[in-house]
Order: C-alpha cells, then structure tokens, then sequence
C-alpha cells in the first residue's frame, strides 16, 4: 500500500535520517542509495529541496524527475506585465497565438526572448521562476515544451503552480485557474490527447502580489 499524508512524510525522514547515518560513519556509497531511492518515491515537498543536491554531490546526474514523469526542459518567455494578476489570465499575449522559440516579443518597450531551460536542481521538477524570469508582482510568464510520444494516446496532465497558470496542448486549451495560492505538487489534472510524434505544451503562469 501506499503511504499518504503524515505517514509518509515520517517515513521520508525515517528515510533521510538513515542516510545522514550512514554518511557519518563513512558510507558514502549506502547514503546515496538511500538518498537516490527516497526521490525516485517523489517525497513530500519539504523534504525534496534538497536532494538533488545531495545526489549530485555523491557523483549521480540522472535525471530523476524525468524518470519520474515531470517535464525538466522548457523554453521560458517573461515577465509580461499586467494591471493585476486576474488581467494576465484574462490577456492573450503573442505566444497563445503562435510560438516561435527563435523569435522576440517586444512588449512595454523591452524586447523578450526565449531561454531554454533545464531544471536539475528539483527532483519535482520544480522551475523557480522568480530565479529564471524575474522577481516581480503582476506579472505572467510562458514555458513551452515538446514531448514525444510513440502512439496516439490520452494522457492526463498534472500541474503545480504558484499562483495561476493556462494550459494548452497541441493548441487547445485544456484549462487552467486564475486563483491565487502557494505551490503543491500535482495539485491539478487536466485531460488531454497526444498524438504519435511530436506534441507541444505551452504553460501560461501568473504571478500576483507577493503574500
């Protein structure tokens, strides 16, 4: 069965507590084993911040999140300005009309450009975007991703966010919400198609005033 909740939590820390002892009485080798096995369980979002870090730091650059189903490459476009958090998901700008990576959007007299990114340092795949993009209030950013698939199939999406977010796949929106709140994990799904190929994600996030 799996461990939900408090219990699971305990158990991740059971988990990090072993490994810390492990490591202090020199092995190395077995502190990485735990550390490695405990991220690949995607444990509670306190406890994960820093073991990336730690796998790293033991010689390890697999690709944890990935292999746990989050995508870690994006190309990211921002900040665009708006009035409040509520008129950037109502606003469309240039990329939910058409993306084009090799492209700049020029918009409140700056001039944007597309970055690529590859998140390594979340086993969540968590992308800090007031790090990538910009610390600032009011503002919306894209990430837009390509994934393969083999065939055609229907997939279900999973989106954490902080605040808001819009989601299109292959062009159609799926849904999304303009509500205010701090990020947690897979908080919601959405239902979707992919077709055998090529597929491509765009995220619209919404950033509001700071709490």
């Amino acid at each position: 069965a799996e461990l939900a909740g408090p219990a699971r939590e305990t158990a991740a820390q059971a988990a990090v507590r072993i490994a810390e002892m492990l490591q202090a009485n020199g092995d190395g080798a077995g502190a990485l084993a735990v550390y490695t096995k405990l991220a690949r369980t995607s444990p509670p979002l306190r406890l994960a911040a820093g073991l990336s870090g730690k796998i790293r730091d033991g010689g390890v650059e697999d690709d944890i999140a990935a292999e746990l189903g989050f995508i870690t490459r994006w190309w990211i476009l921002g900040p665009f300005p708006c009035a409040e958090g509520k008129a950037a998901f109502k606003k469309p700008y240039p990329p939910e009309e058409r993306v084009d990576i090799e492209t700049t959007v020029s918009i409140g007299g700056r001039t944007l450009q597309w970055k690529a990114h590859r998140e390594r340092h979340s086993v969540h795949g968590i992308v800090e975007l007031l790090d990538v993009v910009a610390k600032a209030d009011e503002v919306a950013c894209y990430a837009y991703a390509e994934v393969t698939s083999p065939t055609a199939q229907d997939v279900r999406i999973k989106v954490g966010s902080d605040d808001g977010f819009e989601l299109w796949l292959n062009g159609e929106r799926l849904g999304g919400t303009d509500r205010p709140r701090a990020f947690t994990v897979d908080e919601n799904t959405l239902n979707g198609k992919l077709k055998a190929g090529a597929n491509t994600l765009l995220v619209k996030i919404l950033q509001n005033r700071s709490r």
